[in-house]
């Protein structure tokens, strides 16, 4: 049994807004790839040339009884739902690959956005800064 969070039709998008810029998440937590990949100055297939991040993703996907494809989504890019998706630790490791203070801070503000503490004043700003 899987404990990825169950998959949403039309996810909603809102924005997490970090001090590397604005990066979007959907309703499940997961993170906007485009988005991280911008704020960190890489890209998703850097990080996947490396054989210690594909490691963790395939040993991420084992424990949570899924498969590496439901832990990263590939978008066409354009509408919010075509957008390249990640699951958040698998954003969190990206962040932390690509710079240790990007990986601390989205950290942070996903830490807040799963325990609530997020308010819809942090969405609207970060919203602002990706249009």
């Amino acid at each position: 049994m899987s404990s990825l969070p169950a998959p949403i039709a039309a996810p909603g998008i809102s924005s997490l807004l970090t001090l590397f810029g604005a990066v979007r998440h959907d309703a499940r937590g997961f993170v906007n790839t485009a988005d991280l990949a911008k704020a960190s100055r890489t890209t998703t297939q850097a990080y996947l040339r490396n054989a210690n991040n594909v490691l963790f993703v395939k040993t991420l996907a084992e424990k949570l009884g899924a498969s590496t494809s439901d832990l990263m989504t590939i978008g066409r890019g354009g509408t919010d739902a075509q957008d390249p998706m990640c699951h958040p630790e698998v954003a969190v490791d990206l962040a932390r690959w690509s710079d240790p203070e990007l990986g601390v801070e989205l950290g942070l503000v996903l830490h807040q956005f799963f325990s609530g503490e997020l308010t819809t004043e942090h969405s609207v700003a970060a919203s602002q800064v990706c249009t």
